[in-house]
């Protein structure tokens, strides 16, 4: 950024004459001007609607046949019936145009079976009596919601439902992209990320589990790390990464530790199942071509 280049010049000038005060840095061009909105009017940025709106275009290039595809699903087992279903889709059936149908129920779907199905699904998955999610406070952390509520991850037991379904929600997911529908997830960022093949950082713990992020905050990386303190609290990479427990963390690696310990809560305790979603995903080959997404960008 010149003006940040520009601005520093002027506060480290040698002559105190000539250096510009703290009162005129705040009047400085580099605060009072956004850089990003510059960036963007110059086509540098893309926002996220451009970004979706090119994306659709694309997915408009699909061949769409014009049969349907009907799926029939019980109110009372829903999710257990789309995911049984969806484990039996090939791509051919989900480029079909989608038929959703309520058993012994009477209606025609024009869109709104369709959205209602997808709501009904999402909400039911995250029960926590199925075990597919489960949110900070019932996997981990306490009473810990985002400013969007309660989100959820995987579970990551290796007891809980089959990878196989994993794979199968991956395909939902695929679905409503190719779709173009829009619906409410209650999944975090990090979710999304590893969805696109993005890493996550220490922020992203936050959005998840508020509780913890504010302990590591406060007591790792808001202080001054003794040998005395990180025995006191155990804090080493041991667990995080190979021969770990031979490394203490210090001032100089402490931010190393919290993405690690970001990734082993966030992604690493559920990898078998991120890796089923992803590859139910990635059944249209289109993951590739959401390369300018960011994680904020599917939320």
């Amino acid at each position: 950024n010149p003006r940040l280049r520009e601005l520093l010049a002027s506060l480290l000038r040698v002559n105190p004459g000539e250096r510009v005060t703290a009162q005129a840095s705040t009047a400085h061009p580099y605060f009072t001007v956004s850089f990003a909105r510059e960036m963007h009017e110059s086509g540098n940025i893309i926002s996220t609607e451009e970004k979706i709106s090119s994306f659709r275009s694309y997915l408009n290039t699909f061949d769409r046949p014009d049969a349907v595809q009907f799926l029939r699903v019980r109110r009372q087992f829903l999710v257990e019936d789309v995911l049984d279903k969806f484990k039996k889709f090939k791509c051919g059936h989900l480029r079909k145009r989608l038929i959703v149908m309520y058993e012994n129920e009477p209606g025609v779907d024009a869109g709104g079976l369709t959205k209602d199905m997808y709501c009904r699904f999402f909400d039911g998955l995250m029960s926590p009596k199925k075990g597919y999610f489960v949110s900070a406070d019932n996997g981990g952390g306490r009473d810990a919601t985002s400013s969007r509520g309660r989100l959820y991850l995987p579970s990551g037991k290796k007891t809980g439902p089959s990878l196989d379904a994993f794979e199968a929600l991956g395909k939902v997911l695929a679905k409503v992209v190719f779709d173009g529908q829009t619906i409410s997830t209650p999944f975090p960022e990090s979710f999304f990320k590893c969805l696109l093949g993005l890493p996550v950082s220490f922020r992203d713990l936050e959005d998840y589990d508020p509780q913890l992020y504010g302990q590591l905050y406060a007591n790792v990386l808001n202080k001054s790390l003794t040998p005395e303190y990180a025995e006191a609290l155990s804090l080493d990479f041991f667990g995080l990464v190979q021969n770990g427990e031979k490394r203490m963390v210090t001032d100089s690696n402490k931010r190393e530790y919290l993405k690690l310990v970001a990734q082993k809560k966030l992604v690493v305790d559920r990898g078998a199942q991120f890796q089923a979603i992803v590859k139910g995903f990635s059944i249209f080959k289109f993951r590739r071509h959401m390369n300018r997404f960011n994680g904020k960008d599917l939320i």
